[in-house]
């Protein structure tokens, strides 16, 4: 079985989430609330997670955020690393993205 791994920190004891901009722009936000799937492979596991963000900025205010952590346990560290690239969707889009899964017979 697998060596005992930390847990991931509960997302309101987590560092607030920020999106830069290619201009160098940034905005922050903060988690409001989150779903998360447990995956092992091999060695890894995997977080993934569905957030419900709130962004501090003019025209967009909440978006779902894509993400996962990971563990590698061959890492003596044990630390949970947050995965670099994170897609975000406002709930139109999610719904958006739906449909069209239920149009194709994916879902």
């Amino acid at each position: 079985m697998f060596k005992p791994y930390k847990e991931i920190k509960p997302f309101d004891k987590r560092k607030r989430p920020e999106f830069i901009y290619p201009d160098g722009t940034k905005h922050t936000g903060e988690i409001l609330d989150e779903i998360e799937l447990e995956h092992i492979a091999g060695k890894k596991i995997y977080k993934y997670l569905i957030q419900k963000i709130k962004w501090y900025r003019e025209n967009i205010s909440m978006e779902f955020r894509f993400c996962y952590y990971y563990n590698d346990l061959n890492d003596p560290k044990n630390d949970w690393i947050f995965g670099q690239y994170a897609l975000t969707l406002t709930p139109e889009e999610f719904n958006l993205f739906l449909e069209k899964m239920k149009e194709k017979g994916w879902i």
